[in-house]
């Protein structure tokens, strides 16, 4: 960097000058350092926003967990006798529970301290001669074992009965620090045993104090008694039955469990959802409506970024809370966010709606006989050999359940179509029966019409009229509707029971213009409550339903429960947002903000450049002129120098 020192011989600042005539260049620079600083001030916003989006989209993975909503809580009456969990597939209910017997093996210990550990078992337990005794396990081979007294010690003995416990299954142990002597089974349940065939010299019963007599010894299996199912056998303490998780602990005792719907978790999880979201929308809200503050009188926004000048004379305290105004205001309006919004409030206060793709394939719902009834007569009883009264009730597009009896001795085929065509106008329903084909019609007029047999007590429309779907599709229970291209007609939103969060107890509150609260939702929780005990199922529904359409030769499934439609926008505008912003992990980074921070620095390089070179130029005028004024201080000097000398 070369240093210029101007102005010594024309005595001017030569720097002020200079910075003075460069001055207009320099606001244009810092112009476009505040472009610059404003439009990472909001890529650092879009990021902050796009992280929450991502946390509340995270929020949401416990939802689409069928356990979250079906999962049951099991309950034991003493903790001490048994522990309990349960699976979502376990019935709710209480049941008796007696555990009968814990899975055990067989252990023996020594009652009591024995004497100190010596080097033989003579000088341990002051006995003489050679013990022996047998013992035999679960391989059913009797094991003789003899020791010298004199000779063998209490170890002598632990080694030779673990010699053989790979296949008797008998472990022995000797503890020096509290001196006892454990006999046992290597494994637990009822195939354990520890037959002490013979103990003459009494060593196993009086010398090592364990107590045991010649005889088998066993283990057991885990037994309990459930409700009225009595000695039921497990290989463990630990063990599912009826989806329920049991770990016994005590033998001999009964508790009560209790199976119930696990209401607390799934309204914990649709709090903490409903929780994420709320943040969500504030974070959102307060960027949208702070507004810069306008200063009238320069008409400029009051607070810009500072340059470099400004920061020069500012504490760092006043640098931060200037920054800190200054931000504010910078996404106001910003369509992105806005449309962000709009989209979350929309999904979350909107209804369950099919996917557009769902097309009608047979809009009329048609029973026929599915082949020839009886030829026809002046009465049913004539026609089809019928006695008494006839009945089934139908329901359709009204909703109402029409209730129809016939006489059989007095009404005929025509009198069943007439009393069905005579609620047509309401029910949506028309029957008509060909004397030529000998069959009878019940039919829809249109798609929105379902048609119901809710029931049919004299099996009268199924097996006298042999009814049968000839169009439309069969729900089940009696039910049946317009034919689509769904692949499982029960998909149809229509069959939901919960068709909006508001149904379950989520509302979103009241709007008033400016507040970060708009939009956001409130739990009435007894409602949702009732919701999750009553139907759970249903709710899961409301938030995870998806449906299956046949199009184009293919299966497509698509998502139309809330919840999942809510994650699918969160996706969607989490990529929007890192197409404006990009991401702080990216490696590569072609944000559209990043793009233009980075035209704003080719701008701001360019400006610099000009500058430099302008300054250079300035420079080079002024040395000039230094020249020129030294040229003629010198030439002045001269001529007083000969005005001098020639006065004298």
């Amino acid at each position: 960097m070369s240093i210029r020192i101007g102005g010594l011989i024309s005595g001017m600042d030569i720097d002020s000058i200079v910075k003075q005539m460069l001055s207009g260049q320099t606001a244009k620079i810092d112009r476009q350092k505040q472009k610059k600083q404003i439009l990472e001030w909001q890529r650092d916003s879009y990021r902050e926003t796009n992280m929450k989006l991502l946390a509340f989209r995270n929020s949401m993975s416990d939802l689409k967990l069928p356990s979250t909503f079906t999962g049951k809580k099991a309950e034991s009456s003493d903790e001490t006798v048994l522990n309990v969990t349960a699976t979502s597939d376990a019935e709710s209910g209480t049941h008796i529970i007696k555990v009968n017997s814990l899975m055990s093996g067989v252990t023996r210990i020594t009652t009591e301290e024995l004497a100190a550990y010596k080097d033989t078992l003579a000088e341990q337990f002051g006995i003489s001669g050679t013990v022996s005794f047998t013992l035999k396990g679960k391989d059913g081979v009797s094991h003789d074992y003899s020791f010298d007294t004199a000779s063998k010690s209490i170890g002598d003995v632990v080694n030779a009965i673990n010699d053989n416990a790979a296949t008797s299954g008998i472990n022995a142990g000797y503890s020096e620090g509290g001196n006892r002597f454990v006999l046992a089974t290597a494994d637990k349940g009822a195939d354990q045993v520890i037959n002490l065939e013979a103990d003459p010299d009494s060593f196993i019963k009086t010398t090592l104090k364990l107590g045991m007599d010649p005889g088998e010894y066993k283990g057991t299996d885990a037994s309990i008694d459930y409700d009225g199912a009595a000695n039921i056998v497990f290989k463990s303490n630990q063990f599912t039955l009826n989806n329920i998780n049991f770990n016994l602990k005590k033998a001999g005792e009964t508790a009560a469990v209790t199976i119930s719907q696990n209401v607390d978790a799934a309204v914990d999880k649709i709090k903490a959802f409903v929780e994420a979201y709320n943040q969500t929308i504030e974070n959102i809200n307060v960027k949208l409506n702070e507004r810069r503050e306008y200063d009238k009188s320069s008409h400029s926004f009051k607070y810009q970024p500072l340059t470099d000048e400004q920061k020069e004379d500012m504490s760092e305290k006043q640098i931060e809370q200037w920054e800190e105004n200054a931000k504010k205001g910078i996404m106001n309006h910003e369509s992105l966010l806005q449309n962000l919004v709009a989209n979350l409030r929309m999904t979350t206060t909107g209804i369950l709606s099919n996917s557009s793709t769902l097309k009608i394939i047979e809009p009329q719902v048609t029973l026929v006989s599915q082949s020839g009834i009886a030829a026809y007569d002046t009465t049913l009883a004539a026609q089809f050999g019928l006695a008494g009264t006839v009945s089934f009730t139908l329901q359709g597009k009204d909703g109402g359940e029409k209730v129809y009896n016939f006489d059989a001795d007095t009404a005929n085929i025509n009198d069943v179509a007439n009393a069905i065509n005579a609620n047509t106008y309401s029910s949506g329903i028309r029957a008509s029966y060909s004397a030529a084909s000998n069959t009878f019609t019940l039919a829809t007029l249109d798609q929105d019409t379902e048609l119901q047999i809710v029931s049919d007590s004299n099996s009268f429309l199924a097996d006298t009229l042999k009814l049968g779907q000839e169009t439309g599709a069969n729900i089940g229970n009696g039910l049946y509707t317009a034919k689509s291209n769904l692949l499982s007609p029960t998909q149809d939103v229509k069959y939901a029971r919960y068709m909006s969060l508001e149904s379950i107890g989520i509302t979103t509150s009241d709007y008033i213009t400016g507040s970060k609260d708009n939009g956001k939702l409130t739990i009435n929780e007894d409602k949702l409550r009732e919701a999750l005990q009553d139907n759970p199922e249903d709710v899961m529904e409301l938030f995870n339903m998806t449906q299956t359409v046949y199009e184009d030769g293919n299966y497509v499934t698509y998502n139309v429960g809330i919840g999942l439609k809510l994650y699918d926008n969160l996706t969607n505008a989490m990529q929007s947002l890192t197409d404006k912003a990009g991401s702080e992990s990216a490696i590569y980074d072609n944000s559209f903000l990043t793009n233009n921070i980075v035209r704003v620095d080719d701008r701001i390089n360019t400006l610099l450049d000009h500058m430099k070179n302008l300054e250079d130029r300035y420079y080079r005028q002024f040395a000039a002129m230094e020249k020129v004024v030294q040229r003629g201080n010198e030439q002045m000097a001269w001529l007083s120098q000969k005005l001098g000398a020639d006065s004298q």
